[in-house]
């Protein structure tokens, strides 16, 4: 019997022996106490990777040959593993730090000292990591800073599509390099795109930019003519790409989704890869595993071994069942090599403190007429399902849930549009200027039309080619005092610090919606002395029903990256302590 090295895609040795029950067993048991994916039986030959199991045959097979390319490799290994070790007390060294003397030529303006410690971090990381800072700590600016500080020449900006514009402003504030925002009327042509340095793109795009090879245009003459267009993978045929990041990377948390998967295909050939969310939402461990493959696939190759590990994986009645969680401590400690996530609270000292400005609102006549119809409707359904087990019934009776307390909420959002309206009013009369933030479209749109020669608007119905200039007018216009957004649509992804105010008309089913978008105003730039935010709800309504359980909950997104054990924060959650308020009007 024999051990050679001999790899493949993903193992490096092979065990070789004639075949008998003895040695058959003996693999089975090391399969049982590595786990099954670790292994892998090819032209007769056991293949593995790990080199530990080297010592479990030497054991048991005192006279076993070991080849002596397998040596070299596994000293290589150990070689790999000790610098790893070495690394990872430099990075804990870095992150703990509070001042950082790093100078980085040819970056323009000064970064903070805890940008220039991300941007040593990243270095340290060779580019490989994940910065989920707070929003409006500069995750843009520290990442721009290691392309800079770390001289990549082609680097590649997948993003959701509303930023693309604000990355190529930040690139221009903070850099010399040139950058071209991608769609799919840009044409691959080599000469003009080797003169740009950034490239970026959406990610609804990518799998688009793929498929897309030819198209047809009507000439001047009126000639058909076939022309070629961008395809990414062309793109990355042309050009060696040595840095992607990816923005607001909780868009790819999920495994099968399009998105994901393009996305992964593209890291794999870039050498650095960095990821970036303000606020990822981490409401089960399972949704961190996309981003940890794409980071380090030899890591965190395995997603049965790591839900199984992490997430209480195990087979229920449906199937393999994930959504849990388990030794987070050992999750915490095994990320955060290439994990790092400040808060403002303790690094952003110079921002104005927020202050909470809660207002209640009485409903009008014909709007709380409206909300008890509502109401009504919600407890009659409630009453009538109420113990039904069926699966098809329990799979339409959530969906049916659902769109009852979406009426209820537009009930009361369309109600406090009059208060809001006097907020407005006031504010613009002592110069001032606001954001406006709602869930639904209606309400934006009436007071859009009362405001709108002082005002903008931004909502899910926006093109987004419209979405820039929007922001631009808001801040640097002094005749435009209102911004009138989405919270999902507006909410991420822009600097509005023009304003100091900001009025929520009603809550989000995501109470991280609130954050992100609170934090346009609250955000580097900021002048003001104080931020004021200014939170309506209706008096004994579903509003305050929300409200109550957001304070009295911790509906915290990011169970692992703030090191917290709370896994309360999920949206489905909240909406079933809801139901459960109207369900007790039953009895």
């Amino acid at each position: 019997m024999k051990i050679i090295y001999e790899p493949l895609k993903f193992f490096n040795f092979a065990f070789e022996y004639e075949f008998s029950y003895d040695i058959l067993n003996f693999c089975r048991k090391i399969k049982d106490s590595y786990g099954w994916k670790k292994f892998n039986f090819y032209e007769s030959k056991w293949r593995f990777n790990d080199p530990l199991i080297i010592e479990d045959i030497k054991l048991a097979y005192p006279n076993v040959e070991i080849d002596s390319s397998v040596l070299i490799s596994v000293k290589e290994k150990q070689i790999q593993e000790e610098q790893k070790k070495v690394d990872e007390v430099k990075l804990l060294e870095i992150k703990n730090k509070k001042k950082s003397d790093l100078v980085i030529p040819g970056f323009k303006g000064e970064l903070y000292d805890y940008q220039k410690i991300g941007v040593e971090f990243l270095l340290l990381n060779k580019g490989r990591g994940m910065l989920f800072d707070q929003p409006g700590l500069g995750k843009s600016s520290q990442s721009l800073g290691y392309i800079v500080a770390a001289g990549r020449k082609k680097s590649l900006v997948i993003c959701p599509a509303s930023v693309k514009p604000s990355w190529k402003k930040e690139i221009e504030k903070w850099t010399k390099l040139k950058s071209i925002i991608l769609d799919s009327k840009t044409d691959i042509d080599v000469k003009v795109l080797s003169k740009y340095d950034v490239f970026i793109i959406n990610y609804d795009s990518l799998k688009t930019f793929f498929d897309v090879g030819t198209i047809q245009k009507l000439t001047s003459t009126g000639k058909i003519k076939k022309t070629k267009v961008f395809k990414l993978k062309d793109l990355f045929n042309v050009f060696s790409f040595d840095c992607l990041i990816a923005d607001e990377a909780q868009m790819i948390k999920e495994l099968s989704a399009g998105r994901t998967r393009m996305t992964r295909i593209l890291s794999d050939k870039v050498e650095s890869v960095i990821l970036l969310s303000g606020t990822p939402i981490m409401n089960r461990p399972k949704e961190l595993f996309s981003m940890l493959n794409i980071i380090d696939k030899k890591t965190w190759g395995n997603f049965m071994d790591y839900t199984k590990r992490y997430c209480d994986g195990h087979y229920g009645q449906w199937g393999w069942e994930c959504d849990g969680a388990s030794n987070l401590d050992e999750l915490r400690s095994r990320i955060s090599p290439y994990f790092l996530r400040r808060l403002k609270k303790d690094v952003a000292t110079e921002l104005p403190p927020k202050r909470f400005i809660d207002i209640p609102v009485e409903l009008e006549y014909e709007q709380k007429i409206a909300y008890n119809k509502a109401e009504r409707n919600l407890v009659e359904f409630l009453r009538k399902y109420k113990g039904k087990t069926d699966e098809e019934i329990q799979k339409s009776m959530q969906a049916e849930k659902l769109v009852l307390l979406n009426s209820l909420r537009y009930t009361t959002s369309m109600g406090k549009i009059e208060a809001a309206r006097d907020i407005i009013n006031n504010l613009i009369e002592n110069d001032e200027k606001v954001l406006v933030f709602s869930v639904y479209n209606e309400p934006l749109e009436i007071l859009y039309k009362e405001f709108k020669k002082g005002s903008v608007m931004i909502t899910g119905k926006t093109p987004q080619s419209e979405r820039g200039e929007a922001v631009e007018k808001f801040q640097n216009d002094k005749n435009i005092k209102v911004f009138f957004g989405g919270t999902k649509s507006a909410g991420t992804g822009i600097t509005l610090t023009a304003a100091a105010n900001v009025i929520f008309l009603d809550f989000s089913w995501v109470p991280a919606d609130h954050e992100q978008a609170l934090d346009r105003v609250h955000r580097w730039g900021q002048k003001a002395d104080e931020i004021t935010c200014y939170q309506l709800y209706a008096d004994k309504t579903v509003d305050e029903k929300m409200k109550t359980l957001l304070e009295t909950k911790k509906f915290i997104a990011d169970t692992v990256i703030d090191g917290r054990e709370d896994n309360s924060s999920h949206s489905e959650e909240l909406i079933s302590e809801l139901l459960k308020s109207f369900s007790s009007y039953d009895k």
